[in-house]
């Protein structure tokens, strides 16, 4: 059990601002420090992508996504705004973390 909430978490942070990309852009624009729709709406199907990866069970392929996805965030947005770059950063971290415990 204690393997598996990683994942569960990377997959459901995913599909959360996945949702929140599709349902209200312009608010996870803001979140990152910006105030392109668009963006917001690029975010948000890229997490549901991942997220559907979660869901097909190809963790190991999902997390690595996921690490990636964070990483770039972490840097692209961690200028703006220095909490989402230290959040995003620790998500990554996570994603390392559940990468070396997941076969």
């Amino acid at each position: 059990m204690t393997e598996q909430w990683p994942p569960a978490v990377l997959g459901g942070g995913a599909f959360a601002f996945g949702v929140l990309g599709v349902v209200a852009p312009r608010r996870l624009a803001a979140t990152v420090g910006s105030t392109d729709e668009q963006l917001g709406r690029e975010l948000g199907a890229r997490d549901l992508g991942n997220a559907l990866v979660f869901a097909a069970g190809a963790n190991r392929t999902a997390i690595a996504q996921r690490m990636l996805y964070d990483a770039s965030d972490a840097i692209r947005f961690g200028r703006r705004k220095p909490a989402v770059g230290a959040g995003a950063l620790a998500f990554a971290g996570l994603g390392a973390i559940a990468l070396l415990r997941t076969r």
